[in-house]
């Protein structure tokens, strides 16, 4: 490989491989000089309920790449088909931008907040 033919070993690594698999399959000692992207939030409700529940419903752990963004991904796309009424992909498309809609009433992570936000997509009111 590259690194093993003495190539240069500085890289920039996107959050995809910031797992231990990818280290043990590199090897840490090529890896030394490479840097990672990652994503980071603050802590709120939503990451402590995501933290706390994933791996339950998913089988996942929350800490695997972009695990965090597929939730927020789906929950995304579950409130964009609630309003658009519809399982058309246009239809969806064009609700995906209502379910983010800035002026809307924030939407964290969990159950009864799905719920929230179906209540209010019910009533005709912006969400985010």
């Amino acid at each position: 490989t590259w690194i093993s033919q003495g190539g240069v070993q500085k890289f920039l690594l996107n959050d995809g491989m910031n797992s231990p698999d990818f280290i043990e399959s590199v090897g840490a000692d090529y890896l030394k000089d490479a840097y990672g992207t990652s994503s980071g939030t603050s802590p709120t409700a939503s990451t402590e309920y995501f933290t706390k529940n994933y791996k339950e419903f998913s089988g996942i752990e929350p800490s695997n790449p972009a695990a965090d963004r597929s939730y927020d991904a789906g929950a995304i796309v579950g409130l964009a088909i609630a309003i658009a009424g519809s399982e058309d992909p246009a239809k969806i498309k064009d609700a995906m931008y209502k379910a983010v809609d800035p002026a809307g009433t924030p939407i964290y992570a969990g159950k009864d907040e799905f719920a929230k936000a179906l209540g209010l997509i019910k009533d005709g009111k912006p969400i985010r």
